[in-house]
């Protein structure tokens, strides 16, 4: 409602601008430069601005006795005053709840902003559990990497948790291992939180304690806030003011960004700047004495060290906005591309291995050649063709590089699986920016710094279809064997959701993907790995995600699937795979099963609805065909028959196998195996089923009750040869169904409707 009119009673009773609180109504803010003076003379600021309180209670939604607000500071420049208040709950203050009150200084009363908590739970504990010594000891034990520090008292006080964009303290220019360490405590003091369920939820009030950190060598303040009732961490913030201005880039260039494969280095600076996308530059160190701001953050500064010197762009107002042609928008483009990936790393997948130290970049040297490189000490792009810089997919490969050698020092000189794992991080990184045109940008590696008009038949590509053999695998050196790598990992991050409808999904598998990867180079020898060594720390490092976000172990299937498929040496096929079919012929990509025509989709959106799960309202006759298509469905109290077709797409028959069905009311996660409640199996199962054959188990008998309405139903096939991902859980993991079911053919689910 803000910018609407409204009268209120009282001293604010002439019409003025008003913003008002869609979730409580109340008043936010009322704002009237013409407003006619409340009294005559000299007036006491605080008394004033009780009185115009006190009359405006109603709209302000407190009580006018104005128990919970507590007398602040009173402000002023230039002859105005600003009476300051806050708020208390059961004496204790809340934090960020000011109420301003603003006068000319002739008692003119011209605005009112009102940061009031209508919301604050009347059984928030305000008696903390934690000692204020046991939360100033949480703070000793973070920063003992100091030597010189200051811990300040613990102070209680009522916090409303909102995540701030970044609440951990960015790094300096210049490495510093007291800092770093402070870095990597935080981390994996709020990581452990996170895991545990025990992190802090958005909108939700905490009672904390707050301790001030101030430090020397490097100089640095914080507040940290500290969970008085679990003594847990729930936020760092960086008490110094850091320079947080702005820039346009291309995101992460304009063929991606606009799908038009015909642009080129001829194409007008007005269309390129079209492609630009403005963005916050982030972490920026304070400004320099001469109140310059620099390029030079946390995670990434510039340097010059080779020819051509061009020095870098300074800026006093934050603006570095550039012409997509001018040399200083390479500069904006490398400071803010290994900014944002350098935190995706640090935040997202809690990868706290990568340094907490600014990279060095030099955007424009090579010489002024058209080549590119990157190690642990630093990325020189070559502005010669159309510059390196000028394109984030090759920022964000070079940065690749530099992960690596920081991971597995010099491994990024290992071949075609080093430069697979660069263009993979890349193209994995920016899929989300591709626009569904025809001919498709997405596959294309480099599109914009080689684009086909200028470098026709040149660029990489991340599409290839599966080798023929195995022998490709040896048989290819340098970028043809980095093609074939980063077309076989990028198929996998599509299989794992990278393909998925949902925007969530597609995130969750360009996490998990990166995350695998990353973790399994650094497992690898650091010169002359074969690519069978990373394929295999890949599926190494899906038995140790935990606990980052998964249970262990939950995507070997479909890792070990992709890389047979792709033929990678090492891998044989497995001679018994026992599935319960959800229309992919027990596979993870394609419904067509042709995995190699790059334009289909290899994920499966509604996993829940597999025709091998059926029901029947009276059993099948001993000795009676079954199928499928002689589905019923279920009546709300009688009983319900369930049966479950089970195939084998190895090579030999599978043996005994064991079915089991569970179900549970539909619901958004139906955890594993808390929510799951199993159906009683039959007396008997199936003694085998043969290589390429199907048969049935069932009938799983249960009686819906009065209220179901909609049962989801979780069907599981066992052997001993082909155990399914269940079996190796611990016993109630807590794992939702959309991160079970997609990656076991052994597990297929259908949600079912339950009739009157």
């Amino acid at each position: 409602m803000e910018g609407d009119r409204l009268r209120i009673t009282g001293p604010v009773s002439v019409e003025g601008r008003v913003a008002i609180d869609p979730r409580s109504k109340m008043l936010r803010s009322w704002f009237n430069p013409l407003a006619p003076p409340l009294v005559a003379g000299p007036f006491a600021p605080h008394e004033l601005a009780r009185e115009v309180l006190r009359q405006a209670a109603g709209i302000l939604g407190w009580s006018p006795t104005l128990g919970d607000i507590v007398d602040g500071p009173v402000l002023g420049v230039g002859g105005g005053r600003s009476a300051r208040f806050h708020q208390e709950f059961k004496g204790v203050p809340v934090l960020a709840s000011e109420v301003v009150v603003n006068f000319h200084g002739d008692s003119r009363l011209h605005s009112l902003y009102n940061q009031y908590h209508y919301d604050i739970p009347p059984n928030l504990p305000t008696v903390p559990k934690v000692e204020p010594v046991a939360a100033r000891a949480l703070v000793a034990r973070l920063s003992n990497s100091f030597r010189h520090r200051e811990i300040g008292p613990p102070r209680l006080a009522v916090l409303l948790y909102e995540p701030v964009d970044h609440p951990i303290p960015p790094g300096l220019q210049r490495r510093n291992r007291a800092r770093e360490q402070l870095l990597r405590s935080v981390h994996q003091h709020l990581g452990r939180a996170r895991r545990k369920g025990a992190a802090p939820v958005a909108g939700r009030h905490y009672l904390v304690w707050q301790v001030t950190l101030r430090t020397k060598r490097p100089l640095g303040a914080w507040l940290l806030l500290i969970d008085a009732i679990s003594g847990a961490l729930i936020e760092i913030r960086d008490l110094f003011s850091y320079a947080a201005p702005h820039g346009k880039v291309f995101n992460p260039n304009p063929i991606v960004a606009s799908g038009d494969l015909t642009l080129f280095d001829g194409t007008s600076a007005q269309a390129l700047n079209a492609l630009r996308s403005s963005v916050k530059l982030k972490r920026l160190d304070p400004a320099d004495p001469a109140g310059e701001l620099h390029l030079d953050g946390a995670w990434v500064h510039m340097e010059d060290p080779t020819e051509p010197h061009l020095g870098e762009p300074t800026s006093r107002s934050g603006s570095f906005v550039f012409s997509a042609t001018d040399p200083n928008f390479l500069d904006v483009m490398a400071y803010y591309h290994i900014d944002a990936v350098q935190q995706f790393l640090r935040t997202d997948l809690e990868l706290t291995e990568v340094p907490a130290h600014s990279l060095p970049v030099d955007p424009q040297g090579q010489g002024g050649g058209d080549a590119s490189q990157g190690t642990g000490t630093g990325i020189v792009f070559g502005p010669g063709g159309i510059p390196d810089a000028a394109d984030a997919m090759v920022i964000v490969h070079e940065y690749g590089h530099a992960l690596q050698d920081w991971l597995n020092c010099g491994s990024n000189l290992n071949g075609g699986e080093a430069e697979g794992f660069s263009d993979f991080l890349a193209a994995v990184y920016f899929d989300d920016k591709h626009k569904p045109v025809t001919p498709p940008t997405r596959g294309i590696m480099f599109s914009w710094n080689w684009n086909p008009v200028n470098y026709p038949g040149r660029a990489r590509r991340y599409d290839l279809t599966a080798p023929t053999n195995a022998g490709d695998w040896t048989s290819k050196t340098g970028y043809d064997l980095a093609e074939l790598w980063s077309s076989a990992v990028f198929e996998l991050y599509r299989k794992l959701g990278g393909d998925a409808a949902a925007s969530t999904v597609k995130r969750e598998a360009k996490n998990l993907a990166i995350r695998l990867h990353v973790m399994g180079h650094g497992k690898i020898l650091a010169l002359g790995a074969p690519i069978r060594d990373i394929a295999q720390e890949i599926e190494a490092a899906d038995t140790g995600l935990a606990p980052w976000r998964y249970a262990n172990g939950l995507h070997l299937k479909v890792i070990f699937d992709t890389f047979l498929r792709r033929k990678v040496p090492g891998y044989v096929a497995k001679a018994v795979d026992v599935f319960i079919d959800d229309g992919r012929g027990g596979g993870y990509g394609a419904v067509d099963r042709n995995d190699d025509n790059f334009q289909n989709t290899l994920w499966l959106d509604d996993f829940t609805n597999t025709k091998d799960i059926w029901v029947k309202r009276a059993p099948y006759a001993v000795g009676a065909p079954t199928s499928p298509a002689d589905d019923e469905g279920a009546v709300k109290g009688l009983k319900a028959h369930v049966y479950v077709q089970v195939k084998n797409r190895g090579a030999v028959a599978s043996g005994p196998i064991t079915v089991r069905v569970f179900r549970a009311a539909t619901g958004p996660k139906r955890l594993w195996s808390s929510a799951w409640t199993e159906i009683p199996p039959p007396p008997t199962q199936p003694n085998n089923v043969p290589a390429g054959s199907a048969v049935t188990a069932g009938p799983f008998t249960w009686t819906p009750g009065t209220a179901d309405k909609k049962v989801s139903l979780l069907a599981i096939v066992e052997c001993a040869q082909d155990r399914a991902v269940t079996e190796l859980l611990a016993a109630d993991p807590g794992v939702p169904y959309a991160d079970l079911v997609p990656f076991d053919n052994n597990i297929a689910m259908r949600n079912i409707k339950v009739n009157p």
